[in-house]
């Protein structure tokens, strides 16, 4: 809580970096957890108070940090400063994830999907073959397969497809949506918390919805997908 040195007990993001430190992000602000007790790190400003909405690491050691205020900035060199493609800000980042490739994938509200590699951002529209352009959360499954929490739901795309299709390979990228078998059931994701998707040891991906947490089992929903709309 606060009185441990927390800015806030409003939690918003969590975040283990590449030493092994926790990294904290709630409303009020950033902290991390040294030994016993939560401090704010030196190269934070003084009076830093954003809403911490995601958290991190590139294979550079970068840390992005998506703030509740729409900039998303990064600490590189131990300075801290807002994160700019050809002179403009990527703007209303509310997820992000490092696949295996040390690739950053961030997801907007509103504003689709984007791709940090080498240096480079790609943006991914609906026109580009999304589910939707509000994504919440991201993870992958076994076989290199992003998942993203949305919001209307989950959907699964193959990142060997988002990367051909920012090499220019292809047009257009299939998003193939899941939901439930039961009729009555409806998913519906939300924004402001991360990590909002993680996948287990056992290879269930877990979601964080407004009705509770969603755990799937990848092999056996995988055949219920119903295929993109025309």
């Amino acid at each position: 809580t606060t009185a441990s040195g927390l800015p806030s007990n409003d939690i918003r993001s969590l975040f283990r970096s590449h030493n092994g430190e926790l990294l904290v992000g709630t409303s009020s602000g950033l902290a991390v957890f040294r030994g016993d007790a939560f401090t704010f790190p030196a190269w934070l400003p003084p009076h830093w108070s954003s809403a911490v909405r995601a958290l991190a690491e590139d294979r550079d050691g970068r840390l992005f940090i998506a703030t509740g205020g729409g900039a998303l900035d990064v600490v590189e060199n131990g300075v801290l400063r807002e994160f700019q493609q050809d002179g403009a800000p990527v703007r209303d980042v509310d997820a992000i994830f490092r696949d295996k490739d040390g690739f950053l994938w961030m997801g907007t509200i509103g504003g689709g999907l984007r791709l940090l590699r080498n240096g480079r951002v790609f943006s991914y529209y609906l026109h580009d073959g999304l589910f939707d352009n509000e994504i919440y959360g991201i993870t992958a499954d076994a076989d290199d397969r992003l998942w993203m929490a949305c919001s209307k739901g989950i959907f699964m795309v193959p990142r060997a497809e988002l990367l051909k299709r920012a090499d220019g390979l292809i047009q257009r990228v299939q998003s193939k949506p899941y939901s439930p078998m039961d009729g009555l059931r409806t998913i519906e994701c939300k924004s402001g918390v991360q990590p909002a998707a993680a996948t287990m040891r056992d290879g269930r991906l877990w979601f964080s919805t407004t009705r509770g947490l969603l755990a799937l089992d990848v092999g056996r929903v995988l055949h219920r997908l119903s295929p993109p709309p025309v």
